[in-house]
């Protein structure tokens, strides 16, 4: 079975995957460049050289170029922005533990008073929430999963059409790129990829109180599948992270008459000392999810390491929208062997022997570990709240999305149960208490007028980001007039200062800074706000 992509049809070039001395890249294209650009320099060159490319997020004209083919020669094209070097992606869970015989987390981070305000899958209005998994395979008929996975309603199955028109054929359940959408369930399970997606699919949104096997966090969900090819790359996450955002994209534009409302993507992988300034496209993803509604929870690494100093991805991309998780025990600690970072590291979760779904038999169940186990706890948090029973949030999110993103967070964070193992390693202190923050987002948004968290002066977004030569800065503010514009390294070294006048726009050009993690302020006399933005040198 085939894919099929309009944008594939001037890319009829010769599979070259046996060649040797091969390199694959993710290339981003300048705005407001057409892939015909691209294209003309490619033909001519594509004689001299080896190269083939696919198209991997055609709203954002992001293409996989893979060949002999160096960075340099990519980055000598007019119409790129970026090139980074795809890359095959680790699994973030440790060795099953023994069985346990109850799910134990679930006391620990008051899941039970959550369930009582929601149990998640529809919301006031009776909008269908949908979460979404990035892994390496499902088994879609276990028992406590089966009518708990999304379908495309849009497409036919086994017909050889793409009956919705999104690049796809069969896509029912999701995008498979391993086995080209015709199942998502992984054959070999000696890799080891087998029971990772099916466990981690089990805590996000196993299903409840039908008195079989264990109860997700969010019992009545549905379960958007992608499922990476064989290789497990960058591309391909980045594939499959355009094709949930095109669903939402499409149930935004046409109010639900299309796509599909996911809120919260969970990805348990990564890569382990990676720096996000050398990963431009992929951690310019995050916000461009988070423009459309979307919160992505990511599993931190399992090693005993200080991401803000010696990195990690995704966890260090700077991005609003994303949730870095790392992982805690029965007695609300931190692992030993997961990551932290005061700077980086968003919150600790549960995830040390959970009882799950597993892919042996449709019954089968046993203990997962890791940064990959916690992960999906929060991301089954974060649907709860999106499906707390008011009218007012229903109709918020719908009318708000991006708005509503930021509220989740906010309260996610704010309400967490600190402790001294995870306060100076992470953003909030402590580990997640979903009860507590249903409570605190039910007093902000239930029976009354919900307000923004901006406050009267805010940057709205900053675009590009990962930038390079320039800043287009957004404001969310009633004042316009002068501003301190302020841009600092992470150590807090002052790089720029000055004063700007803005109203709701401004571009400013970028004097020539090492890649990395800056922090932007800006202020007038009362409010000050900052964002972390991505500066990529092409040097």
């Amino acid at each position: 079975m085939k894919f099929k992509h309009s944008f594939f049809t001037f890319f009829g070039l010769l599979s070259v995957l046996s060649m040797s001395g091969q390199e694959s890249w993710i290339v981003q294209l300048k705005e407001g460049q057409a892939t015909k650009d691209f294209n003309n320099w490619y033909n001519p060159f594509q004689r001299s050289k080896k190269i083939d490319h696919r198209v991997l997020a055609p709203r954002f004209n992001i293409i996989e170029v893979k060949g002999e083919i160096s960075r340099s020669e990519i980055l000598s094209n007019p119409a790129v922005l970026f090139a980074e070097k795809n890359i095959q992606l680790e699994l973030r869970a440790s060795p099953n533990d023994p069985l346990v015989s109850q799910q134990w987390y679930l006391n620990n981070i008051n899941a039970l008073k959550a369930w009582d305000l929601t149990t998640g899958g529809l919301t006031f209005n009776k909008d269908t929430l949908v979460l979404a998994a990035i892994d390496h395979g499902f088994l879609t008929t276990h028992e406590d999963l089966k009518n708990r996975i999304w379908k495309n309603n849009f497409e036919i199955q086994g017909n050889g059409k793409d009956d919705d028109n999104n690049g796809y054929i069969d896509d029912v359940n999701g995008l498979s790129l391993r086995y080209k959408n015709e199942k998502h369930t992984v054959d070999n399970s000696s890799d080891g990829l087998s029971n990772h997606g099916t466990s981690v699919a089990g805590i996000m949104c196993g299903e409840g109180n039908n008195k079989t096997g264990i109860a997700g966090m969010m019992w009545n969900s549905k379960l958007m599948l992608t499922t990476f090819s064989a290789n497990g790359n960058i591309g391909d996450l980045i594939e499959m992270f355009n094709y949930i955002l095109d669903q939402r994209i499409r149930y935004n534009q046409s109010n639900g008459k299309q796509g599909a409302f996911v809120v919260a993507i969970n990805y348990s992988g990564g890569l382990s000392f990676a720096k996000a300034a050398d990963y431009p496209i992929w951690c310019g993803m995050y916000d461009k999810m988070g423009a459309a509604g979307i919160i992505n929870c990511g599993a931190t690494t399992n090693k005993y390491v200080d991401v803000d100093d010696e990195g990690d991805m995704p966890s260090t991309c700077p991005s609003e929208f994303l949730i870095a998780v790392t992982n805690t025990d029965r007695n609300n600690s931190r692992v030993y062997n997961a990551g932290f970072g005061l700077k980086n590291i968003d919150l600790g979760s549960p995830g040390e022997s959970l009882l799950s779904t597993r892919s042996d038999a449709t019954n089968s169940y046993s203990a997962f570990s890791g940064t990959s186990a916690a992960t999906p706890v929060v991301s089954g948090a974060v649907g709860l709240m999106y499906g707390l029973q008011c009218k007012e949030w229903a109709d918020y999110i719908k009318s708000n999305p991006v708005e509503s993103a930021r509220i989740i967070k906010k309260s996610l964070l704010a309400s967490v149960d600190k402790n001294a193992d995870l306060t100076g390693k992470t953003v909030s202190g402590g580990r997640l208490n979903i009860g507590r923050a249903l409570d605190t987002l039910k007093k902000y948004v239930c029976g009354k007028t919900i307000t923004s968290t901006m406050q009267e002066l805010s940057i709205k977004a900053i675009t590009p980001n990962p930038a390079s030569t320039y800043i287009n800065i957004q404001m969310d503010s009633n004042q316009s007039g002068e501003y301190n514009f302020g841009l600092y390294d992470l150590a807090g070294k002052s790089i720029i200062q000055q004063k700007i006048f803005i109203n709701q726009n401004l571009t400013l050009p970028l004097p020539y800074l090492a890649s990395g993690t800056y922090i932007l302020r800006l202020n007038n006399q009362e409010r000050t706000s900052s964002k972390k933005i991505i500066i990529y040198s092409e040097h």
